[in-house]
């Protein structure tokens, strides 16, 4: 049996095989579960769809994505998107793909999951940080214009899925992570403005409902209560932010030595600890939102994508050991009786029961035409764990031979003796 425990995926590419591929790590001690190689294509990007049980990874100048399945760890798929893969985002049952692309026209294609197959094809501008709405109706991206804050900007769109309609919003920025975005009851979309401040835009209208807010974040992701938003502040701390006044909430000391550029961000779903990527740093570091310092996560290549997903544990067991008692087949032969009337007759055809005096049953024998009957009692006695010998303590002294009479025939008993070997 498995259960689902929730990780951070890890994609993370080099030069060698080796450190392509994709890592769950544990958000609580950020050791790393389990790594599965992708294949020799640098790894470009990732994401979940944690009600099927998978990761879609993208790949480098390349249109092909592969299939993780993270109950198996293992790649068990892979499909030609027919033009190069620019961003992608999941439905929540892993049935359907959006990825933007780049070949013949730029734009965003509808993707059967299960076949590679290209359902449909929008046409739009270049698409970053492509993003599904929970019900699958919507689709969020922003145009990239390389001449705001050095392509890292641009206009924030959403495409209507069942029309193929594209709304522009007049605000200027970028989602304000690669997921995560969305309030969870779809009604806000959350941004960084060209200024590093965080917007709420309408989710269906893209028009500003609350802020920008006063504090500076690279990027961001809205707490599963939708509460709150943590977001990696430009000096590389984990911010808390309120998702109404987009206030801070708690903004911790500073840490050094990490860039003021965006990030790549994932929370835990408790909320309690999450993980991102500096750019132009390729490393993971988790931490706790609002509290100071960070931890970095030893992988097998750079970082280049992270997001929250489950993966398939062993049910956890416990083993336990009963104490144990050696028994050693032994055999006492010669047990013999007989017995006949007080005249000295023979009686045929009784039953005698045979016992130790220390209580072993040694068996029942019936006698025979003479009044006699022989023995070979079969025991298991026990390994004194003292000596390593086998324990006769029940076997000494003389063992009793009862007869229990007969309509006919009285009781008897009488005693006989066993010799035990050295």
């Amino acid at each position: 049996m498995t259960e689902q425990q929730q990780v951070f995926w890890v994609a993370h590419t080099g030069a060698a095989d080796s450190a392509k591929g994709v890592s769950a790590v544990d958000p609580v001690t950020g050791r790393v579960l389990t790594t599965i190689a992708t294949g020799e294509a640098e790894v470009k990007g990732l994401v979940a769809a944690p009600d099927a049980g998978r990761l879609f990874v993208s790949v480098v100048d390349g249109t092909e994505t592969r299939v993780v399945d993270t109950t198996l760890l293992a790649v068990t798929g892979a499909f030609d998107s027919e033009a190069d893969t620019n961003a992608l985002a999941a439905s929540g049952d892993g049935r359907l793909l959006y990825s933007g692309y780049v070949g013949e026209g730029t734009g965003i294609a509808e993707v059967d999951a299960a076949t590679g197959t290209t359902l449909r094809r929008f046409a739009t501008a270049l698409p970053q940080q492509v993003q599904l709405s929970q019900d699958g109706k919507r689709v969020y991206f922003w145009e990239q214009d390389p001449d705001l804050v050095g392509g890292l900007a641009g206009y924030l769109q959403v495409l209507e899925v069942s029309s193929g309609d594209v709304v522009t919003s007049p605000v200027i920025g970028r989602l304000l992570g690669e997921h995560g975005s969305l309030s969870p009851d779809g009604s806000r979309l959350y941004t960084i403005t060209v200024d590093g401040l965080v917007q709420a835009l309408d989710a269906v209208s893209l028009e500003p409902v609350g802020g920008p807010g006063s504090t500076a974040v690279s990027a961001g992701v809205v707490s599963p209560d939708g509460e709150r938003l943590f977001a990696v502040g430009p000096d590389g701390v984990l911010l808390v932010l309120d998702a109404r006044t987009l206030a801070a909430i708690a903004v911790p000391a500073g840490q050094d030595g990490l860039p003021p550029a965006p990030a790549l961000m994932a929370y835990e779903p408790s909320g309690n600890r999450a993980a991102f990527i500096p750019y132009h740093v390729a490393e993971l570091l988790i931490g706790t939102p609002g509290e100071p310092g960070s931890q970095q996560v030893a992988l097998p290549g750079d970082a280049v994508s992270v997001v929250t997903g489950p993966i398939a544990q062993a049910m956890a067991t416990r083993l336990e050991v009963q104490s144990t008692h050696p028994l050693v087949p032994v055999q006492v032969p010669g047990l013999a009786i007989r017995l006949t009337t007080a005249d000295g007759s023979p009686i045929a055809g009784q039953t005698v029961t045979l016992t130790s005096s220390g209580g072993l049953h040694l068996g029942t024998v019936t006698t025979k035409a003479d009044g006699r009957a022989e023995h070979t009692a079969e025991l298991r006695l026990p390994i004194n764990p003292d000596t390593g010998q086998i324990d006769t303590s029940r076997l000494t002294g003389p063992y009793t031979a009862t007869y229990d009479g007969a309509p006919s025939y009285g009781k008897a008993e009488t005693a006989g003796e066993i010799t035990l070997g050295s």
